[in-house]
Parts: structure tokens; C-alpha cells; sequence
């Protein structure tokens, strides 16, 4: 039995069981995967490993104390401050990375059938869950990172750290963008993040990190200024996930029937 858990605060909304337990039976896999709610993140996490346990996913808010407690670390991972993944054992000390940056990628890429290669991309917010994508995002041969964000000098954070990444004002007029990614928490809160004049063209994809069966206001008002296609990240927790089983299991599983399932276990419209 391979044991992997989730770890986050709060936790009990994750479907990171369902998505891990189908993997396993795609691949005829024996797997437990729980739910951890995390109280003490690095005693949790000993006790976790301590216990037998082979592969870790960590979310909110422990995304940054996974980074610290983690003793190698994914170049990626380094680089973007954040792990999501941790794996292997006490004694030589646990491995960290992040899968954010390559599930988001897939999505866009190889289910959404956007190729990213020389497209310019807006990416709204410069928080943990940006700081995790944008190394993939460059890798993927993107001609542009432009990150909008509400504090200005933490734009400018992200500019000096990855490349390829250009911090940029409300006021700027680059528009359209091929690609806008919002990576901000307006998406939990019912409000729209503040958009450049003419980000929007009729060629723009639309991306809400955030996942859910009902538009964000971000959502909303992309459909409204003309996008071409507007999605939320439903597909990039399934890829992320992916790439961590794959991690722990030596096994990678197909996904699209698993992001199918749980667009119908939502209530996704067809």
C-alpha cells in the first residue's frame, strides 16, 4: 500500500483523494490518500513520513513552510519559494518541488490546445501561486511575462527573480494579450481583478487559476470584453497532481478522463 496525503488548512474540500485514488485504479495501483488537517505543519509532517508515508501534497497555507522544511530542493522549486509536492524520507531528509507551473502548461497546452510559443502573456497577481508557474510558463517558449500586480513593488520582486518577466502598471497600453492568467485571490472573492485598457482582444484566452462549476467575476468579464475562450484550473489541479503521483510512483496516468469525471461530479456544464 503506498500511503500520500494531502496537508493544508482548511483541507476538507480538496479533491485531491478523488483525483489520486483514480490514478491508482488507472494503473492498478494499491493507494491511501488522505486528508491532513494541518495544525503543526512540521510536526504533521514528521509524524506523516514517520508513519510510513511516501508522497506529501501541500496547499494553503503551508505551500512556503514546505519550502523551508524541505532539505533538496527542485531547481524550480528553489527559484519560485513554494513546494507543493514532498517526498522521501526523514533520515537523509525530504525532497520538495512544485508541480504548479508544469500543470498549468499542460492544461493550457495539450487539453485547451493552446500553443504557448512565442504568445504574450499577462499574468494578474504576485503571490505564492504566480510565484509557482512562471519558471514553467518561460520554459514553455512564451515570448513575454508581463505580471500585473496591486503592490507595484512586488511585481518588480518577481522581474528581478525569473526570467523573461517584465513588471508592468495599470496604466500600461500593451494590449491584447494572447494569453491572461489571473493568479490573484479575486477569484474566491466575488470581485475582478483591475485590468489594462485593451488587454482584452478577440484572440484572448482567458485563465482563472481557481476552479468551479460557476464563472468568477474574472471569468465573467473576459467573456464580456470579447475573449475568444475563458476556462478555469480545473484541468491544471488534475495536471499538477498528475506530475506529483508520477513523482511518487515512478507512473504517470492519463488525465483527461479524471478532469472529465470531476467537471460531472461538480456539476460543470457540458
Amino acid at each position: 500500500m503506498i500511503l500520500l496525503a494531502v496537508i493544508g488548512n482548511p483541507v476538507a474540500h480538496s479533491r485531491s483523494p478523488d483525483i489520486h485514488h483514480a490514478f491508482a485504479a488507472q494503473l492498478g495501483l494499491e493507494v491511501s490518500y488522505k486528508r491532513i488537517l494541518g495544525q503543526a505543519f512540521e510536526s504533521d509532517v514528521i509524524h506523516f513520513f514517520a508513519e510510513g508515508g511516501v508522497g506529501l501534497n501541500v496547499t494553503v497555507p503551508f505551500k512556503s513552510a514546505a519550502f523551508t522544511f524541505a532539505r533538496h530542493l527542485s531547481p524550480r522549486a528553489e527559484l519560485a519559494g513554494t513546494v507543493n509536492t514532498l517526498f522521501g524520507n526523514l533520515k537523509t531528509g525530504l525532497n520538495g518541488d512544485t508541480t504548479d507551473g508544469a500543470g498549468l502548461v499542460a492544461d493550457l497546452r495539450d487539453n485547451l490546445g493552446v500553443s504557448l510559443k512565442g504568445l504574450r502573456i499577462l499574468v494578474l497577481g504576485a503571490g505564492g501561486a504566480v510565484r509557482g508557474v512562471l519558471d514553467d510558463l518561460a520554459t514553455a517558449g512564451v515570448a513575454s511575462i508581463d505580471v500585473l500586480n496591486r503592490t507595484h513593488a512586488r511585481a518588480v520582486v518577481l522581474e528581478e527573480t525569473f526570467r523573461n518577466v517584465r513588471a508592468v502598471a495599470p496604466e500600461i497600453s500593451a494590449g491584447p494579450w494572447d494569453v491572461i492568467i489571473n493568479g490573484t485571490s479575486t477569484g474566491l472573492q466575488g470581485v475582478a481583478p483591475t485590468l489594462p485598457l485593451g488587454a482584452v482582444g478577440r484572440h484572448t484566452v482567458g485563465y482563472e487559476m481557481v476552479y468551479g462549476p460557476v464563472d468568477t467575476a474574472f471569468m465573467a468579464e473576459l467573456r464580456s470584453l470579447g475573449a475568444a475562450r475563458v476556462v478555469d484550473g480545473l484541468g491544471m489541479l488534475v495536471e499538477q497532481a498528475a506530475r506529483s503521483f508520477a513523482i511518487w510512483t515512478d507512473r504517470t496516468p492519463v488525465t483527461a478522463p479524471v478532469i472529465s469525471d470531476l467537471r460531472q461530479r461538480l456539476g460543470y456544464r457540458p
